[in-house]
């Protein structure tokens, strides 16, 4: 008498895990793949300040698809706490309050050749002369982790 499986049912063993790695695999891939498509930015400069008072942050957009900005990039249009900026929403986070903006009304999508796009973000960064830490979170709606700069000014 043989003792083992027969082979049917070591091909559907086979089948089986063959299709469960298939699984795993397309979980990672459409997990990693969506973070290079759709719209999807990076903050690409850390955070500088320029002239003692006014704190530049650089997002690019790393997607497919155009983020739009929305009416945020006119003079001193992102005030307050937080604002949402058509695809991106703008929240400072260290108590202060935001007299802003983005220098273009949208971040155009990746090109051909994988040519990146950019735009900056300025804010009045000061506290009465003093050196002021503005600290921002960046976002899209519905994200769960927001992309955090902190920028010092001298005042």
């Amino acid at each position: 008498m043989k003792k083992g499986i027969t082979p049917i049912v070591s091909i559907i063993v086979l089948l089986l895990i063959t299709v469960a790695l298939a699984g795993v695999a397309w979980t990672y891939l459409s997990g990693w793949i969506t973070g290079y498509t759709g719209k999807d930015f990076q903050v690409t400069n850390p955070g500088s300040c320029i002239g003692g008072t006014t704190a530049m942050v650089t997002i690019t957009n790393m997607g497919t698809d155009n983020i739009d900005l929305d009416d945020c990039h006119s003079d001193g249009s992102i005030t307050g706490t937080s604002k949402q900026c058509g695809d991106i929403i703008v929240t400072r986070t260290d108590g202060g309050t935001m007299h802003a903006q983005f220098s273009a009304g949208s971040i155009a999508a990746r090109g051909a050749g994988g040519n990146f796009h950019s735009v900056t973000f300025n804010d009045t960064c000061t506290t009465a002369g003093h050196p002021a830490t503005c600290t921002y979170d960046f976002t899209r709606p519905g994200a769960p982790t927001p992309k955090t700069v902190t920028v010092t000014c001298s005042g």
